[in-house]
């Protein structure tokens, strides 16, 4: 292989214009290794985990010569955008193969470039515009996104309401998508039985009203149940997977929340705004809904802002730095699941550089073993990977005695002053009001 090339696995690292909350890599990184997959998107457009998964496979055929239809085909497939085509074009010009490293962490993403894309029903335009238009009926409400949660439980069954219980307040275009499987799925269920002549004025408590839910509940089931197809393993690729996990969580914890800090140190708060003025941070967009734009977005519309307000600005700072720590734990949990994944820890005592060595050297080490011992290391239970996964279950239950602080915007800190002044400023702007003390 020729040298490596990074595909970035992070769904807002994919939009233009965000880039602190984004958290991108830098210029000299970028100059450092090639990444595909950042900054495809216009911040205004969507891109889904199948988009992505099309370019990302694209991509790595391209990498390792491995498409069987030719450069030709592969180049003018129908990408999202130029830039992928582009990229494509340049990779089938080097002399040898390249090795793609796919590196993020948003899950789906991950999971249906290993695992396969879900066996699920295309929904049609009329379901699409159906689901826009009924989601659009709450959406201008003030509690409307209860509201909506409320009816749409109410009249689907239990794995609707269990889907639904996971997306994040006001997520609406998650919310639509998942609308527009279940209509999907409801219009399956009513082509191929007797529910459509079932009495739809019925009771709530009445035997058509109750097999009509069930019915539909198990062919929702079912779709969220099928099988996946098309995953880099069934394209015949030798598939390494590692998570990189802290061997201590509440030390981690403190590494994140000081992260945080950093980003509003950084400016997060200024491009947040500007974003918005710019109309590049759309509300229904998948960047105004990623953490740290979306706490950031709260917090500059609050109601009643007052100048230098340090409760406000505690209560956004902790929104901000709680819902980043539930999504790491969120990947911890997800990647202790999939077997596929072998845990590789990160000693977070030494210092990054000395890390960042430790792990690329024991990664290295895993992918230079032949395909049955790799296989044979991963089902060990008395793998470094294995324990590491049971150390990090482990301490689980002592996460629940981490008192968050601040590291570096203490107030009366010239740091705390300059993040609270710009967000001052930035309010101001954002609502029409002047906040200058």
């Amino acid at each position: 292989m020729n040298g490596g090339r990074i595909i970035s696995a992070d769904s807002v690292q994919a939009y233009r214009g965000v880039q602190i909350g984004a958290n991108k890599p830098t210029a000299e990184e970028l100059e450092q290794t090639v990444h595909y997959l950042v900054n495809v998107v216009e911040a205004t457009g969507h891109y889904t985990a199948a988009e992505w998964m099309r370019d990302a496979t694209a991509l790595i055929q391209a990498c390792t010569r491995s498409n069987s239809g030719g450069d030709d085909e592969l180049v003018e497939r129908e990408m999202v955008s130029q830039s992928v085509r582009s990229d494509l074009s340049r990779l089938l010009q080097e002399e040898k193969p390249i090795q793609p490293v796919v590196v993020g962490g948003t899950m789906m993403y991950v999971q249906w470039l290993v695992h396969g894309k879900p066996d699920a029903p295309r929904p049609s335009d009329e379901i699409v515009q159906k689901s826009l238009e009924d989601v659009s009926k709450f959406q201008v409400r003030e509690e409307g996104w209860d509201e909506c949660i409320s009816y749409y439980s109410d009249m689907y069954g239990d794995t609707f309401r269990n889907r639904i219980a996971k997306l994040g307040k006001n997520d609406w275009y998650r919310l639509r998508r998942t609308l527009e499987v279940v209509y999907s799925a409801t219009e399956v269920v009513e082509k191929s039985t007797d529910v459509a002549s079932m009495d739809s004025t019925a009771s709530m408590d009445s035997t058509d009203d109750k097999k009509r839910k069930r019915l539909v509940d198990q062919a929702i089931e079912s779709v969220y149940k099928g099988r996946r197809y098309n995953g880099l393993e069934d394209q015949g690729y030798d598939v390494r997977c590692f998570f990189l996990c802290p061997h201590d969580r509440m030390m981690h914890t403190q590494v994140v929340d000081e992260r945080c800090e950093d980003m509003l140190i950084k400016g997060l708060i200024t491009e947040t705004a500007q974003l918005s003025f710019s109309g590049e941070l759309p509300d229904d967009g998948q960047t105004a809904r990623a953490i740290g734009y979306r706490q950031t977005l709260d917090y500059l519309r609050r109601k009643d802002p007052n100048p230098l307000d340090d409760k406000s600005f505690s209560e956004f700072l902790d929104k901000f730095r709680t819902a980043t720590r539930q999504y790491a734990k969120k990947q911890m949990q997800w990647f202790r699941r999939d077997g596929k994944f072998m845990f590789i820890p990160v000693d977070l005592t030494q210092s990054s550089n000395n890390r960042i060595t430790v792990a690329a050297s024991s990664i290295e080490n895993l992918c230079q073993l032949d395909r049955s011992s790799y296989e044979a290391e991963l089902a060990n239970p008395q793998s470094i990977s294995a324990t590491t996964i049971a150390n990090n279950e482990g301490q689980a239950k002592k996460m629940k005695f981490y008192v968050g602080k601040r590291y570096k915007l203490i107030e009366g800190s010239d740091s705390y002053r300059k993040v609270i002044e710009e967000a001052d400023s930035c309010t101001g702007k954002m609502q029409g009001k002047d906040l200058r003390k």
